[in-house]
C-alpha cells in the first residue's frame, strides 16, 4: 500500500489497456482519504491527465493570500 492508495484498484483497467488513476481529493471525518477514480478511453492518456488536473483545480481549496506588512 502506497501513500496515495492501493494500486490494485487500477488493475482491472490496466489489464484492459485503459489509462486509469486515483485521486485522493478529500478526507473523511476520521482523516482517511476519500478519492475519485478516473478511467480514460484507449490511447487517451493525455486527456485523462488534463481532466484530472482540471478536477484538482476545481476542487482545491482557494489559496490564502499572504498578508504583506504595512509600511
Amino acid at each position: 500500500l502506497s501513500a496515495t492508495g492501493d494500486p490494485a484498484f487500477c488493475t482491472l483497467w490496466t489489464l484492459t489497456g485503459l489509462p486509469a488513476l486515483s485521486l485522493p481529493l478529500f478526507a473523511g471525518e476520521s482523516g482517511l482519504p476519500i478519492g475519485v477514480q478516473l478511467v480514460g478511453g484507449p490511447g487517451r492518456d493525455a486527456r485523462l491527465l488534463r481532466t484530472a488536473s482540471a478536477l484538482i483545480s476545481m476542487l482545491a481549496p482557494p489559496k490564502k493570500r499572504a498578508r504583506r506588512p504595512r509600511a
